[in-house]
């Protein structure tokens, strides 16, 4: 069973503090999976799921922060980028020649001496990029990656929608559900009613905001 620390923890570890597009996608899906689990769980007559609203959110940050790379370069995160990569070959370079001096296998030892330049090589590039200290691949790379993200707005628009149908669809069912309902059964309806109305507030923003761009 999931609780609602244990989705905060979930989305905070694989969407926010991570760094790879396609694992923050991963992530998403994860928490938003959780998420449907966690309000069903909780005895929900009517269930809200967050998937629309936490992905559309998604896809507004990862623009944010892909233009704010473009804009603002060299940034900390490139600069944190590129130390990690030079820190990840620095490292895969001493395993190599650690085992190039231990292995009494020839052919193994022949293939780490064949690996070991590449690795050389592109670590005298990266550490002569921090040198310089901007990477204008990188600028391409991140304009790249922020067109290919942009080309998703419609996708985005069309999940917006069909949320907000179900949802409208779920008001009318929770209002009937209401003039029926027992004194003690209305006040939790109700909270649901208010519950939904507020994730629709929240989609048509989301969806207002994403149209503007």
């Amino acid at each position: 069973m999931f609780s609602w620390n244990n989705i905060k923890k979930t989305f905070k570890e694989k969407v926010i503090e991570n760094d790879d597009l396609m694992g923050k996608i991963a992530g998403i899906a994860e928490v938003a999976g959780k998420s449907i689990v966690a309000t069903a769980t909780n005895a929900f007559k009517f269930i809200i799921e967050k998937s629309a609203i936490t992905s559309a959110e998604m896809f507004l940050k990862v623009k944010k922060n892909l233009e704010n790379e473009i804009a603002h370069h060299p940034t900390d995160v490139w600069r944190n980028k590129i130390a990690n990569d030079i820190a990840t070959l620095q490292d895969a370079i001493r395993r190599i020649r650690s085992e190039i001096n231990s292995t009494d296998d020839q052919q193994r030892r022949r293939c780490l001496q064949n690996e070991l330049p590449a690795k050389e090589r592109a670590l005298r590039e990266k550490e002569q990029i921090r040198a310089q200290g901007s990477d204008p691949n990188y600028v391409a790379q991140c304009k790249s990656r922020l067109s290919s993200h942009l080309a998703k707005k419609e996708n985005m628009l069309t999940m917006l929608a069909k949320d907000l149908q179900k949802n409208e669809e779920q008001i009318m069912k929770v209002e009937d559900e209401i003039a029926a309902a027992s004194r003690e059964d209305k006040e939790k309806l109700e909270n649901d009613l208010s519950d939904i109305k507020s994730h629709i507030s929240r989609v048509k923003s989301l969806q207002a905001e994403i149209a503007r761009i």
